[in-house]
């Protein structure tokens, strides 16, 4: 029989390398929406607060309405690698919730409420640095924040996640705190609004769920403005991935139209997204209709400006095979395209490219636009005053003046 010794890690550190994983405010408030998704939620609000005294004062709660957790299934989800989730679950690997809120904060609370009972644990780094042990806290009702119990007490059953000591705002004062968090709040709305549209919307067969951020709805952001005319849908093509048995990708590509197209300069703003419009195109990833991965072309293609208006959905079959095949990593913030297909697909895009190209809009069409425009006489006197060197701009004026004079010109 081989000697064994024990090696059991070293908790404060354990967690300080885990919570260092690379996510941002945005990414790591969606990986707790995950959870809330997987129990069964049709309400998520999520909020930042501010009581009155020190930075460590202000915290951020995500809140659901979703089955709850008894004290058991709780002391699980809040282990690591503890899950309660079911195979194809948003959480894949019982560690997104615990290091994407550390990664943020220094004090993750959970309470939620199963039975008429609420529950509450609490992972304090502070207080892991000091003991060094794998010690949780366990917290009763009166220890929780008042909008955490009020919300408790308003559902039959559901969950309260809490930041507290959140890293971005510790060493601020409480008014630069509020500041911090206001603006981190405002790009968080964007990015859950474009990770989880299709919930939102409740399309493709994903359950439809109402979210809020600070009392403010979210409106699903699509990436493929399938409510302007003009945008073409180029087609679906399935593709079957050999070592992965019967399991398929399902490529949607569309071709957005360039500015001239769009029904107002305001829906072509807003069809940029998060970026601006070169830096959104590309392939954007799926997983049980959650966005994991947007932008860019898998290294088949360098970004274009003559194909910026092209943007390409990526479905696939969830299993554990499948999602070693797309990469698919514990942030969930990166996806890959299986190897045995990446030429098959790789030709579709060229084809594609070739179509968003010849869409593009040329100089010819923004000339002979141009010649259809009729200008003011001021208009062509700031664009003379445009082009004219400083010796040169008086005498534009002064031709400009007596034109207007001599012809009775009024504008």
């Amino acid at each position: 029989m081989k000697k064994t010794v024990s090696a059991p890690p070293y908790p404060y550190e354990t967690m300080l390398a885990l919570s260092s994983m690379g996510y941002d405010f945005s990414q790591a408030i969606a990986d707790v929406v995950d959870n809330s998704i997987d129990a069964g939620s049709s309400r998520i609000d999520i909020a930042s607060y501010s009581d009155e005294g020190s930075a460590d004062s202000a915290y951020l709660l995500v809140m659901d309405n979703g089955a709850g957790m008894n004290q058991d299934r709780l002391h699980i989800a809040m282990t690591l690698g503890g899950t309660n989730s079911s195979a194809g679950a948003l959480g894949k690997f019982g560690m997104g919730m615990k290091t994407a809120s550390l990664s943020q904060c220094d004090r993750l609370v959970v309470c939620s409420k199963f039975s008429g009972q609420i529950h509450g644990l609490a992972w304090d780094m502070d207080a892991l640095e000091k003991t060094n042990k794998w010690d949780m806290e366990v917290l009763d009702e009166d220890s929780l924040p008042l909008p955490a119990t009020e919300f408790l007490t308003s559902v039959r059953a559901g969950t309260v996640v809490v930041w507290r000591k959140i890293k971005s705002v510790r060493k601020l004062n409480e008014k630069n705190a509020v500041q911090v968090l206001d603006k981190e709040a405002l790009h968080a709305r964007r990015y859950l609004e474009m990770i989880f549209h299709r919930y939102l919307s409740g399309e493709q067969g994903a359950r439809k769920i109402a979210m809020t951020f600070n009392g403010k709805k979210l409106v699903p952001w699509d990436p493929y403005c399938r409510d302007q005319k003009n945008t073409r849908n180029l087609g679906d093509v399935a593709f079957r991935v050999p070592e992965a048995g019967k399991s398929s990708v399902v490529v949607r590509p569309f071709l957005l139209p360039s500015q001239d197209g769009f029904s107002s300069s305001e829906a072509f703003n807003l069809g940029a997204g998060i970026r601006k419009w070169n830096d959104m195109q590309g392939f954007y990833f799926y997983r049980n209709n959650r966005m994991v991965d947007y932008a860019g072309w898998n290294w088949m293609r360098a970004k274009d400006e003559k194909t910026k208006f092209l943007r390409v959905a990526i479905d696939y079959d969830v299993n554990e095979t499948m999602d070693s095949l797309m990469k698919i990593n514990v942030a969930k913030q990166t996806a890959s395209i299986p190897p045995s297909i990446r030429e098959d697909i790789k030709e579709h895009l060229s084809k594609w490219a070739v179509l968003a190209r010849k869409a593009y809009p040329t100089t010819r069409d923004v000339s002979e636009r141009d010649k259809s425009k009729k200008y003011s006489l001021l208009q062509v006197e700031k664009l003379l005053q445009h082009v004219a060197t400083s010796g040169e701009k008086p005498v534009v004026s002064s031709l400009f003046s007596k034109l207007r004079k001599t012809q009775h010109i009024t504008e």
